[in-house]
């Protein structure tokens, strides 16, 4: 009767740590749908407060790269090469 209450207790104590992990994930979700907002209405370049935090110079960086192959894509695209 011991190893199930053991058993139990572990159970629970998984279950609070997964509850808070998913409160964490949805939390921090709803930053980023705040930041995603923010950014679409803003000029290029132009980083809002709401994302501050969210994104770090490496994925600013990356997202730069992407956005310059697809101007590149189009460009040829549009000339028919």
């Amino acid at each position: 009767m011991t190893d199930l209450r053991d058993s139990l207790g572990h159970f629970k104590a998984m279950h609070a740590n997964a509850c808070n992990a998913l409160d964490a994930l949805e939390a921090k979700n709803e930053k980023l749908e705040i930041a995603l907002a923010d950014a679409i209405r803003r000029p290029m370049g132009v980083i809002p407060a709401s994302a501050e935090g969210l994104v770090g110079v490496t994925e600013l960086d990356a997202a730069e790269a992407r956005r310059v192959r697809v101007a590149q894509k189009k460009s040829t695209a549009a000339l028919g090469v």
